[in-house]
Protein backbone atom coordinates (compact mmCIF):
# COMPACT_ATOMS: atom_id res chain seq x y z
CA UNK A 1 0.00 0.00 0.00
CA UNK A 2 1.51 3.32 -1.10
CA UNK A 3 -0.06 6.60 0.02
CA UNK A 4 -0.36 9.35 -2.60
CA UNK A 5 -2.46 11.86 -0.63
CA UNK A 6 -3.59 12.28 2.98
CA UNK A 7 -6.29 14.74 3.99
CA UNK A 8 -7.23 15.20 7.66
CA UNK A 9 -10.55 16.80 8.63
CA UNK A 10 -11.38 18.01 12.15
CA UNK A 11 -8.78 15.67 13.63
CA UNK A 12 -6.55 16.86 16.46
CA UNK A 13 -5.24 20.30 15.47
CA UNK A 14 -6.00 19.77 11.76
CA UNK A 15 -9.21 21.49 10.66
CA UNK A 16 -8.80 20.60 6.98
CA UNK A 17 -5.26 19.94 5.81
CA UNK A 18 -3.95 17.99 2.84
CA UNK A 19 -0.52 16.49 2.24
CA UNK A 20 0.17 15.53 -1.39
CA UNK A 21 2.61 12.63 -1.64
CA UNK A 22 3.13 12.82 -5.39
CA UNK A 23 5.26 15.01 -7.66
CA UNK A 24 4.68 15.86 -11.33
CA UNK A 25 7.80 14.65 -13.12
CA UNK A 26 10.95 12.64 -12.48
CA UNK A 27 14.03 14.36 -11.13
CA UNK A 28 17.34 13.78 -12.88
CA UNK A 29 19.94 12.31 -10.53
CA UNK A 30 17.36 11.83 -7.77
CA UNK A 31 19.15 10.87 -4.56
CA UNK A 32 16.22 8.61 -3.60
CA UNK A 33 15.80 5.58 -5.84
CA UNK A 34 12.48 4.29 -7.19
CA UNK A 35 10.25 7.27 -6.44
CA UNK A 36 7.86 5.88 -9.02
CA UNK A 37 5.68 2.81 -9.47
CA UNK A 38 7.85 0.11 -11.03
CA UNK A 39 5.37 -1.11 -13.65
CA UNK A 40 4.02 2.38 -14.30
CA UNK A 41 6.93 4.80 -14.36
CA UNK A 42 4.74 7.86 -14.96
CA UNK A 43 3.27 7.41 -11.46
CA UNK A 44 5.62 9.37 -9.21
CA UNK A 45 5.26 9.19 -5.44
CA UNK A 46 7.31 10.48 -2.52
CA UNK A 47 9.07 7.76 -0.59
CA UNK A 48 10.45 10.04 2.14
CA UNK A 49 8.85 12.85 4.12
CA UNK A 50 10.99 14.71 6.65
CA UNK A 51 8.47 16.64 8.74
CA UNK A 52 9.63 19.66 10.77
CA UNK A 53 7.83 22.12 12.98
CA UNK A 54 7.77 23.82 16.35
CA UNK A 55 6.47 22.20 19.54
CA UNK A 56 2.70 21.55 19.42
CA UNK A 57 2.58 22.27 15.70
CA UNK A 58 0.93 18.90 15.03
CA UNK A 59 3.76 16.50 14.14
CA UNK A 60 2.87 13.77 16.63
CA UNK A 61 -0.84 14.26 15.92
CA UNK A 62 -0.10 13.65 12.25
CA UNK A 63 1.72 10.42 13.14
CA UNK A 64 -1.24 9.26 15.19
CA UNK A 65 -3.69 10.07 12.40
CA UNK A 66 -1.58 8.21 9.82
CA UNK A 67 -1.42 5.30 12.24
CA UNK A 68 -5.21 5.27 12.61
CA UNK A 69 -5.76 5.43 8.84
CA UNK A 70 -3.37 2.56 8.38
CA UNK A 71 -5.22 0.53 11.03
CA UNK A 72 -8.56 1.19 9.42
CA UNK A 73 -7.43 -0.05 6.01
CA UNK A 74 -4.83 -2.69 6.86
CA UNK A 75 -6.03 -4.16 10.15
CA UNK A 76 -9.78 -3.54 9.98
CA UNK A 77 -9.84 -1.71 13.33
CA UNK A 78 -10.81 1.72 14.61
CA UNK A 79 -7.87 3.21 16.50
CA UNK A 80 -8.35 4.98 19.85
CA UNK A 81 -6.66 7.95 18.15
CA UNK A 82 -9.93 8.67 16.34
CA UNK A 83 -11.79 9.39 19.54
CA UNK A 84 -8.74 10.97 21.18
CA UNK A 85 -8.38 13.39 18.27
CA UNK A 86 -11.98 14.64 18.20
CA UNK A 87 -11.79 18.42 18.47
CA UNK A 88 -15.30 18.99 19.86
CA UNK A 89 -18.65 17.16 20.09
CA UNK A 90 -19.86 19.25 17.15
CA UNK A 91 -17.06 18.19 14.81
CA UNK A 92 -16.81 14.76 13.20
CA UNK A 93 -13.36 13.33 12.64
CA UNK A 94 -12.73 12.38 9.03
CA UNK A 95 -10.07 11.63 6.50
CA UNK A 96 -9.56 11.15 2.79
CA UNK A 97 -6.68 9.06 1.58
CA UNK A 98 -5.44 8.08 -1.86
CA UNK A 99 -3.38 4.95 -2.14
CA UNK A 100 -1.95 2.45 -4.59
CA UNK A 101 -2.40 -1.25 -3.89
CA UNK A 102 -3.23 -4.53 -5.52
CA UNK A 103 -6.82 -5.07 -6.56
CA UNK A 104 -9.11 -5.79 -3.64
CA UNK A 105 -9.82 -9.49 -3.61
CA UNK A 106 -13.00 -11.51 -3.43
CA UNK A 107 -13.86 -12.65 0.08
CA UNK A 108 -14.68 -16.05 -1.44
CA UNK A 109 -10.95 -16.72 -1.67
CA UNK A 110 -10.76 -16.86 2.10
CA UNK A 111 -13.30 -19.70 2.14
CA UNK A 112 -11.50 -21.70 -0.52
CA UNK A 113 -9.68 -24.58 1.17
CA UNK A 114 -6.99 -24.37 -1.51
CA UNK A 115 -6.44 -20.65 -0.97
CA UNK A 116 -2.97 -19.71 0.31
CA UNK A 117 -2.49 -16.12 1.57
CA UNK A 118 0.52 -14.41 0.03
CA UNK A 119 2.43 -11.17 0.42
CA UNK A 120 2.09 -9.13 -2.73
CA UNK A 121 5.08 -7.34 -4.17
CA UNK A 122 5.48 -3.89 -5.64
CA UNK A 123 4.82 -5.26 -9.13
CA UNK A 124 1.30 -6.24 -8.01
CA UNK A 125 0.29 -2.67 -7.20
CA UNK A 126 -1.96 -1.95 -10.15
CA UNK A 127 -4.94 -0.12 -8.63
CA UNK A 128 -5.41 3.49 -7.61
CA UNK A 129 -7.96 4.08 -4.85
CA UNK A 130 -9.62 6.85 -2.89
CA UNK A 131 -11.21 6.29 0.51
CA UNK A 132 -13.19 8.96 2.36
CA UNK A 133 -14.34 8.22 5.89
CA UNK A 134 -16.34 10.26 8.39
CA UNK A 135 -16.70 9.04 11.96
CA UNK A 136 -19.94 9.94 13.71
CA UNK A 137 -21.29 9.81 17.26
CA UNK A 138 -19.78 7.42 19.79
CA UNK A 139 -21.15 4.00 20.71
CA UNK A 140 -20.38 1.81 23.73
CA UNK A 141 -17.00 0.11 23.44
CA UNK A 142 -17.33 -3.33 21.82
CA UNK A 143 -13.89 -4.13 20.45
CA UNK A 144 -10.30 -4.58 21.55
CA UNK A 145 -9.18 -1.14 20.45
CA UNK A 146 -11.33 0.42 23.17
CA UNK A 147 -13.62 2.43 20.94
CA UNK A 148 -16.51 1.82 18.60
CA UNK A 149 -17.83 4.51 16.29
CA UNK A 150 -20.44 4.76 13.61
CA UNK A 151 -19.05 5.97 10.34
CA UNK A 152 -19.80 6.41 6.67
CA UNK A 153 -17.38 5.93 3.81
CA UNK A 154 -16.98 6.29 0.07
CA UNK A 155 -14.49 4.00 -1.66
CA UNK A 156 -13.49 4.31 -5.32
CA UNK A 157 -10.86 2.40 -7.26
CA UNK A 158 -9.61 2.21 -10.86
CA UNK A 159 -6.97 0.04 -12.57
CA UNK A 160 -3.76 1.80 -13.59
CA UNK A 161 -2.95 1.88 -17.29
CA UNK A 162 0.46 2.35 -18.90
CA UNK A 163 -0.42 5.84 -20.12
CA UNK A 164 -1.76 7.00 -16.76
CA UNK A 165 -0.33 9.76 -14.61
CA UNK A 166 -1.46 10.78 -11.14
CA UNK A 167 -3.48 13.56 -12.80
CA UNK A 168 -5.33 11.19 -15.12
CA UNK A 169 -6.00 8.73 -12.29
CA UNK A 170 -7.45 11.47 -10.11
CA UNK A 171 -9.73 12.50 -12.97
CA UNK A 172 -10.98 8.92 -13.26
CA UNK A 173 -11.72 8.83 -9.55
CA UNK A 174 -13.70 12.06 -9.90
CA UNK A 175 -15.72 10.45 -12.68
CA UNK A 176 -16.62 7.57 -10.36
CA UNK A 177 -17.55 10.03 -7.62
CA UNK A 178 -19.87 11.75 -10.07
CA UNK A 179 -21.67 8.48 -10.74
CA UNK A 180 -20.08 7.58 -14.07
CA UNK A 181 -19.28 3.97 -14.94
CA UNK A 182 -15.71 3.08 -15.85
CA UNK A 183 -14.41 -0.29 -16.99
CA UNK A 184 -13.22 -2.30 -13.97
CA UNK A 185 -13.89 0.70 -11.73
CA UNK A 186 -15.21 0.08 -8.23
CA UNK A 187 -17.61 2.36 -6.33
CA UNK A 188 -18.68 1.43 -2.81
CA UNK A 189 -20.66 3.87 -0.67
CA UNK A 190 -21.90 3.25 2.86
CA UNK A 191 -23.92 5.73 4.87
CA UNK A 192 -24.03 5.41 8.64
CA UNK A 193 -26.58 3.07 10.16
CA UNK A 194 -27.87 3.72 13.65
CA UNK A 195 -27.48 0.16 14.90
CA UNK A 196 -24.88 -1.22 12.51
CA UNK A 197 -21.46 -1.68 14.10
CA UNK A 198 -19.97 -3.92 11.44
CA UNK A 199 -16.44 -3.12 10.40
CA UNK A 200 -15.05 -1.74 7.18
CA UNK A 201 -14.48 -5.04 5.38
CA UNK A 202 -17.79 -6.46 6.63
CA UNK A 203 -19.47 -3.53 4.96
CA UNK A 204 -17.48 -4.04 1.78
CA UNK A 205 -19.08 -7.46 2.09
CA UNK A 206 -17.37 -9.16 -0.84
CA UNK A 207 -13.86 -7.69 -0.77
CA UNK A 208 -10.72 -7.41 1.33
CA UNK A 209 -7.18 -5.98 1.05
CA UNK A 210 -4.78 -8.93 1.37
CA UNK A 211 -1.48 -7.06 1.43
CA UNK A 212 -2.23 -3.70 2.98
CA UNK A 213 0.61 -4.25 5.43
CA UNK A 214 2.57 -1.55 7.21
CA UNK A 215 5.14 -1.02 9.91
CA UNK A 216 5.12 1.61 12.60
CA UNK A 217 7.67 2.57 15.21
CA UNK A 218 7.65 5.56 17.52
CA UNK A 219 7.03 6.87 21.00
CA UNK A 220 3.27 6.86 20.45
CA UNK A 221 1.52 3.90 22.05
CA UNK A 222 0.89 1.52 19.20
CA UNK A 223 1.72 -2.05 18.15
CA UNK A 224 5.10 -2.02 16.46
CA UNK A 225 4.20 -4.20 13.54
CA UNK A 226 1.64 -6.61 12.17
CA UNK A 227 2.24 -9.92 13.92
CA UNK A 228 2.73 -11.87 10.69
CA UNK A 229 5.76 -9.72 9.88
CA UNK A 230 7.25 -9.33 13.34
CA UNK A 231 11.01 -9.71 13.70
CA UNK A 232 13.45 -9.32 16.58
CA UNK A 233 16.59 -7.32 17.26
CA UNK A 234 19.68 -8.33 15.37
CA UNK A 235 22.84 -8.52 17.49
CA UNK A 236 25.15 -6.96 14.90
CA UNK A 237 22.79 -4.02 14.35
CA UNK A 238 22.25 -3.53 18.09
CA UNK A 239 26.00 -3.42 18.74
CA UNK A 240 26.87 -1.04 15.92
CA UNK A 241 24.11 1.43 16.76
CA UNK A 242 24.68 1.31 20.55
CA UNK A 243 28.45 1.67 20.08
CA UNK A 244 27.87 4.74 17.90
CA UNK A 245 25.70 6.33 20.58
CA UNK A 246 27.91 5.26 23.52
CA UNK A 247 31.64 4.56 22.88
CA UNK A 248 31.97 3.00 26.36
CA UNK A 249 30.03 -0.06 25.16
CA UNK A 250 32.56 -2.82 24.54
CA UNK A 251 30.40 -5.59 23.13
CA UNK A 252 27.03 -7.30 22.76
CA UNK A 253 26.66 -11.04 23.38
CA UNK A 254 23.79 -13.49 23.11
CA UNK A 255 21.83 -14.42 26.23
CA UNK A 256 21.12 -18.16 26.09
CA UNK A 257 18.85 -19.91 28.60
CA UNK A 258 20.88 -22.61 30.38
CA UNK A 259 18.16 -25.27 30.33
CA UNK A 260 16.24 -24.70 27.12
CA UNK A 261 19.23 -23.31 25.19
CA UNK A 262 16.81 -20.76 23.71
CA UNK A 263 18.01 -17.33 22.68
CA UNK A 264 16.44 -14.89 25.14
CA UNK A 265 18.11 -11.61 24.24
CA UNK A 266 21.46 -9.88 24.68
CA UNK A 267 23.99 -8.74 27.27
CA UNK A 268 25.55 -5.33 26.70
CA UNK A 269 29.02 -4.98 28.25
CA UNK A 270 30.59 -1.66 29.24
CA UNK A 271 34.23 -0.65 29.66
CA UNK A 272 33.76 -0.27 33.44
CA UNK A 273 32.91 -3.97 33.75
CA UNK A 274 29.17 -3.48 34.17
CA UNK A 275 26.52 -4.99 31.90
CA UNK A 276 22.79 -4.91 31.26
CA UNK A 277 20.30 -7.28 29.70
CA UNK A 278 18.13 -6.41 26.71
CA UNK A 279 15.40 -8.81 25.62
CA UNK A 280 15.16 -9.80 21.97
CA UNK A 281 12.11 -7.51 21.82
CA UNK A 282 14.24 -4.57 23.01
CA UNK A 283 12.97 -4.36 26.61
CA UNK A 284 15.26 -3.31 29.48
CA UNK A 285 14.07 -4.15 32.99
CA UNK A 286 17.23 -3.65 35.10
CA UNK A 287 20.23 -1.27 35.18
CA UNK A 288 18.51 1.23 32.93
CA UNK A 289 20.70 3.92 34.52
CA UNK A 290 23.68 2.58 32.58
CA UNK A 291 22.24 4.09 29.42
CA UNK A 292 21.87 7.79 28.73
CA UNK A 293 18.54 9.05 27.46
CA UNK A 294 19.91 9.18 23.94
CA UNK A 295 21.24 5.62 24.14
CA UNK A 296 17.85 4.42 25.39
CA UNK A 297 16.46 5.77 22.15
CA UNK A 298 19.21 3.89 20.33
CA UNK A 299 17.75 0.56 21.50
CA UNK A 300 14.36 1.23 19.90
CA UNK A 301 16.12 2.57 16.81
CA UNK A 302 18.15 -0.65 16.60
CA UNK A 303 14.91 -2.64 16.60
CA UNK A 304 13.47 -0.35 13.96
CA UNK A 305 16.54 -0.72 11.74
CA UNK A 306 16.60 -4.50 12.34
CA UNK A 307 13.11 -4.70 10.85
CA UNK A 308 13.95 -2.41 7.94
CA UNK A 309 17.04 -4.42 6.99
CA UNK A 310 15.44 -7.82 7.55
CA UNK A 311 12.47 -6.90 5.37
CA UNK A 312 14.69 -5.45 2.64
CA UNK A 313 16.46 -8.80 2.34
CA UNK A 314 13.27 -10.85 2.42
CA UNK A 315 13.10 -10.84 -1.38
CA UNK A 316 9.40 -9.89 -1.32
CA UNK A 317 9.64 -6.12 -1.91
CA UNK A 318 6.41 -5.66 0.01
CA UNK A 319 5.19 -2.14 0.65
CA UNK A 320 5.64 -0.95 4.23
CA UNK A 321 5.01 2.37 5.92
CA UNK A 322 7.78 3.42 8.31
CA UNK A 323 7.11 6.17 10.87
CA UNK A 324 9.51 7.67 13.40
CA UNK A 325 8.09 10.34 15.67
CA UNK A 326 10.99 12.35 17.10
CA UNK A 327 12.81 9.21 18.21
CA UNK A 328 16.14 11.00 17.90
CA UNK A 329 15.40 14.09 19.98
CA UNK A 330 18.48 13.48 22.16
CA UNK A 331 20.86 12.56 19.36
CA UNK A 332 23.66 14.56 17.77
CA UNK A 333 22.85 15.91 14.32
CA UNK A 334 25.47 13.85 12.49
CA UNK A 335 24.21 10.61 14.02
CA UNK A 336 20.60 11.57 13.24
CA UNK A 337 21.40 12.26 9.60
CA UNK A 338 23.35 9.00 9.31
CA UNK A 339 20.41 7.05 10.75
CA UNK A 340 17.96 8.69 8.35
CA UNK A 341 20.22 7.93 5.41
CA UNK A 342 20.59 4.29 6.54
CA UNK A 343 16.81 3.81 6.71
CA UNK A 344 16.26 5.41 3.30
CA UNK A 345 18.94 3.27 1.68
CA UNK A 346 17.80 0.00 3.25
CA UNK A 347 14.00 0.20 3.07
CA UNK A 348 12.11 -1.63 0.33
CA UNK A 349 11.77 0.16 -2.99
CA UNK A 350 7.99 0.52 -2.73
CA UNK A 351 7.92 1.64 0.92
CA UNK A 352 7.48 5.09 2.44
CA UNK A 353 9.21 6.73 5.41
CA UNK A 354 7.69 9.51 7.54
CA UNK A 355 10.08 11.14 10.01
CA UNK A 356 9.25 13.89 12.51
CA UNK A 357 12.08 16.02 13.83
CA UNK A 358 12.83 19.24 15.71
CA UNK A 359 16.34 19.36 14.30
CA UNK A 360 16.49 21.77 11.39
CA UNK A 361 20.06 20.64 10.61
CA UNK A 362 18.44 17.65 8.89
CA UNK A 363 17.40 20.09 6.15
CA UNK A 364 21.02 20.07 4.98
CA UNK A 365 20.70 16.46 3.83
CA UNK A 366 21.04 15.83 0.09
CA UNK A 367 17.42 14.86 -0.53
CA UNK A 368 14.92 16.08 -3.15
CA UNK A 369 13.24 19.29 -2.08
CA UNK A 370 9.85 17.53 -2.13
CA UNK A 371 11.08 15.32 0.74
CA UNK A 372 10.74 18.20 3.22
CA UNK A 373 7.45 19.20 4.83
CA UNK A 374 6.72 21.75 7.53
CA UNK A 375 3.76 21.89 9.89
CA UNK A 376 2.70 25.19 11.44
CA UNK A 377 -0.35 26.69 13.14
CA UNK A 378 -2.32 29.27 11.16
CA UNK A 379 -4.02 32.39 12.52
CA UNK A 380 -6.91 30.25 13.75
CA UNK A 381 -4.55 27.85 15.56
CA UNK A 382 -5.18 25.05 13.06
CA UNK A 383 -2.27 22.94 11.83
CA UNK A 384 -1.37 23.26 8.16
CA UNK A 385 1.19 21.63 5.87
CA UNK A 386 3.81 23.63 4.00
CA UNK A 387 5.39 21.53 1.25
CA UNK A 388 8.90 22.77 0.47
CA UNK A 389 8.55 22.28 -3.29
CA UNK A 390 5.63 24.75 -3.30
CA UNK A 391 7.77 27.49 -1.74
CA UNK A 392 11.28 26.94 -3.05
CA UNK A 393 13.03 26.17 -6.33
CA UNK A 394 13.84 22.49 -6.78
CA UNK A 395 17.58 23.30 -6.94
CA UNK A 396 17.53 25.59 -3.92
CA UNK A 397 19.88 24.13 -1.30
CA UNK A 398 19.45 26.99 1.19
CA UNK A 399 16.25 25.78 2.87
CA UNK A 400 17.99 25.75 6.24
CA UNK A 401 18.87 29.44 6.05
CA UNK A 402 15.27 30.29 5.10
CA UNK A 403 13.97 28.35 8.08
CA UNK A 404 16.47 29.90 10.48
CA UNK A 405 15.36 33.32 9.26
CA UNK A 406 11.74 32.22 9.78
CA UNK A 407 10.71 32.85 6.19
CA UNK A 408 8.09 30.08 6.58
CA UNK A 409 6.93 31.25 10.01
CA UNK A 410 7.65 27.84 11.52
CA UNK A 411 9.98 28.88 14.33
CA UNK A 412 8.52 29.04 17.86
CA UNK A 413 7.53 32.41 19.29
CA UNK A 414 9.91 33.01 22.20
CA UNK A 415 8.96 36.58 23.10
CA UNK A 416 7.33 35.60 26.42
CA UNK A 417 10.49 33.84 27.53
CA UNK A 418 12.53 36.84 26.44
CA UNK A 419 10.22 39.04 28.52
CA UNK A 420 11.49 37.24 31.60
CA UNK A 421 14.90 38.78 30.95
CA UNK A 422 13.44 42.17 31.71
CA UNK A 423 11.05 41.29 34.53
CA UNK A 424 11.84 42.97 37.83
CA UNK A 425 13.08 40.54 40.45
CA UNK A 426 10.72 42.24 42.94
CA UNK A 427 7.75 40.88 41.03
CA UNK A 428 8.89 37.38 41.89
Amino acid sequence: MIFTKIRLKSWYSFKDATLDLTYPRKISANTIDYEYLKKFEKINFKRVQIISGANSSGKTSFSKAVSAIRDFIALNTISPYVQEGQRSPEENVGFEVEFISEKIRSIDELHDKNFTPSVFTASDYEYFSSLEVTFHDHLPSTNRSGTSLRYSYRYFSVPIQKIDTITSLRKKIECLKNGENLKDGISLIFEKSKHDERKFFDRLEYYYFPSAIAYLCGDISHPIIDQKSKTSLRKDILYKILKTFDPSIMGVSDAIHEDSKQHNGFYVDFSNGKSLYISKEGDITENKHLLSQGTHQAVSLAKFVSNVINFSFSGKDASFMYVLDENMANVQSEIEKSMINLIIEKMEDSSQFFYNTHNYEVLEMNLPIHSFVFIKRDENNNSTFIQAEHRFNKNDRTILSYVKNDVLGTLPDTHLIEDLLYDDEDVL
